[in-house]
């Protein structure tokens, strides 16, 4: 029988996530496997400590205890690779991309440069800085340099990709006061011109249905007119398959391990611009990965039973 950890829990903010997203893939793997697999909870407490079962267990003993483990932590814990490589030298076999891979895809800029060295585009965007700004009005005089430079909307973004938050602002006061709620949280981030266009998710899945790169249908996330969706994007064939392809090379290229989500901006006359990539799961069924294998037949057992496969492989 296979022993499946499932890690979850963290010592940052997005811990009760992180705990739900742990329950949703526990209890499919319970649902869908039943007795072929042995399910572990592990737990990573806010202090830091790791329990298996509620006892203190040292993590570089987790071999002896599970096969695999399916990392549902959030953050940079989940993305940044770190801990990835590290249970990995501890013979872990866990799901997850290297360090090197994370830190291109999970930094906005750096990821810009890296899109823009293979010759696609990024959307309109810049870091921005307090430590730029030392006077008393440091709000008021950053909201005049990207008002001058950048046309509203604006949206304002962690510098990291896996913090997926976003502020919006669609007036010179309101984006003074964005600025302050979103800096009293960071001490940089991202400036970006709102764009027209479809705002699309396409997900890569690595060694699926016969194929070794395999696109989910593409989902629109959001309309020209700002309206939330979740559903797939009725686009013609050949946009279609420039789109998939255009994420498969990056996901390759990146080195990209398991799986990707990308978030782009579909232009009706300028094309496909990227956004960012998201490399976590959840198995909530409104969540994006849930909508788009439905659509194409996908059932949970399939899912679930890919995503181990697939660590095992590691």
């Amino acid at each position: 029988m296979l022993k499946v950890g499932v890690l979850r829990g963290g010592i940052e903010k997005g811990f009760e996530k992180s705990m739900k997203d742990g329950a949703f893939f526990i209890d499919a793997l319970k649902r869908s496997l039943g007795e072929e697999v042995e399910v572990v909870d592990i737990l990573l407490t806010k202090e830091g400590e790791w329990l298996r079962k509620g006892f203190a267990i040292d993590p570089r003993n987790l071999s002896h205890e599970v096969d695999v483990v399916f990392n549902s932590l959030k953050g940079e814990l989940a993305h940044s690779g770190h801990l990835t490589d590290t249970l990995r030298e501890f013979g872990i076999k866990i799901n997850g991309s290297d360090k090197v891979s994370s830190a291109i895809a999970n930094n906005v800029t750096i990821f810009d440069d890296y899109i823009k060295s293979m010759g696609k585009k990024s959307v309109n965007r810049e870091k921005i800085s307090l430590a730029d700004y030392d006077s008393e009005n440091k709000f008021l005089e950053m909201a005049r340099f990207i008002s001058l430079k950048y046309s509203p909307p604006w949206i304002i973004k962690p510098v990291n990709s896996f913090d997926r938050e976003e502020w919006r602002a669609k007036s010179f006061p309101q984006l003074i006061e964005v600025l302050e709620e979103f800096f009293n949280i960071y001490n940089e981030g991202i400036i970006e011109e709102w764009q027209s266009g479809d705002r699309i998710r396409v997900g890569v899945f690595e060694n699926f249905r016969g194929e070794n790169l395999y696109t989910l249908p593409i989902m629109l996330c959001e309309d020209d007119s700002g309206n939330l969706k979740r559903c797939p994007h009725v686009l013609d064939r050949e946009t279609s398959e420039e789109i998939k392809e255009k994420v498969k090379n990056i996901f390759k290229s990146l080195g990209i391990k398991g799986h990707a989500f990308f978030d782009l901006k579909l232009h009706p006359k300028r094309g496909v611009f990227f956004d960012r990539v998201d490399t976590g799961l959840s198995l909530d069924e409104e969540s994006h990965l849930v909508q788009a294998m439905s659509s194409v037949g996908v059932g949970e057992k399939e899912l679930v039973s890919h995503i181990i496969n697939n660590i095992c492989r590691r």
